[in-house]
């Protein structure tokens, strides 16, 4: 049950290895806002300067995030592709056996984590298209029009349940199109359902808990009003400790995710 929340601290070299993913999105971040101190001294204006300098702004903060998500994908793909490590307590009693999973972390590739950011985005798109479809033609169905409310909803969560099954298959075929494999999602949800609904429920209870500790930390962020050394400094150690939650977060949900089926589903 604790395992999503403590894999990570088993892998040798974790804390340099996320301090490297860490220095990457922080190198992004603050590029990205020195691109904004033109505007202090040219105003808000249209010229060409500003025009510039707000889009390289937004394609740096972009980039970061992008190169976030495609981590996490990578990193839920290693996952999926997981082999057993196990160990003996005493090479003469085989009974005392230990089993846990033998994940590789990815390697590090900037522009491989930003296109995989992107190829999600589009995936996640494709995703959506089917579920519109298919709420606009339960919305306007005259026989589900009248049947109970709770009925509807209960169809609709049915259909929604899905989605793990999936996002799992995008993570690791890294395909568009897999978020269409309605036969693949079936088979996981129909073969490994304890385990599917289990990670589902922790997902969200967890999803819940880091979203109240989000919006309680940023409360202490303070108005830009009161702008001067203490709000800045306090806003830096804010925001570094809202990051070190999401990259935490990011471990925690790719673990979750790509544990829904056992290791001899990874095909």
């Amino acid at each position: 049950m604790l395992e999503p929340f403590i894999w990570m601290f088993r892998i040798e070299n974790f804390g340099k290895y996320i301090s490297k993913i860490l220095a990457v999105y922080t190198l992004f971040f603050f590029v990205s806002i020195i691109f904004l101190i033109p505007l202090l001294w040219s105003g808000a204006g249209y010229n060409i300067i500003n025009i510039v300098c707000v889009s390289l702004f937004f394609i740096l903060q972009l980039s970061a995030a992008l190169f976030l998500t495609g981590y996490f994908w990578n990193l839920t793909e290693n996952i999926i592709s997981r082999e057993w490590d196990i160990s003996f307590s005493n090479i003469y009693d085989k009974k005392k056996v230990t089993k846990r999973f033998l994940i590789e972390l990815p390697q590090i590739k900037i522009l491989k984590f930003i296109w995989r950011g992107i190829s999600s985005v589009v995936a996640t798109l494709m995703l959506c298209i089917p579920f519109i479809l298919l709420f606009a033609a339960i919305g306007h169905s005259p026989v589900f029009m009248s049947l109970p409310v709770n009925f509807v909803i209960g169809v609709c969560v049915f259909f929604l349940f899905f989605i793990p099954a999936f996002l799992w298959n995008y993570a690791l075929t890294d395909s568009v199109f897999a978020v269409w494999n309605l036969r693949k999602a079936i088979y996981i949800m129909g073969n490994h359902t304890f385990k599917y609904i289990l990670n589902v429920l922790i997902f969200a209870v967890y999803y819940m808990l880091e979203c109240y500790l989000v919006l309680f930390l940023r409360s202490f962020l303070g108005n830009w009003q009161d702008f001067g050394i203490l709000f800045v400094v306090k806003t830096l150690i804010i925001l570094f400790i809202l990051m070190l939650i999401n990259l935490y977060s990011i471990h925690v949900y790719a673990y979750l995710l790509g544990t829904i089926s056992p290791v001899s589903e990874d095909y």
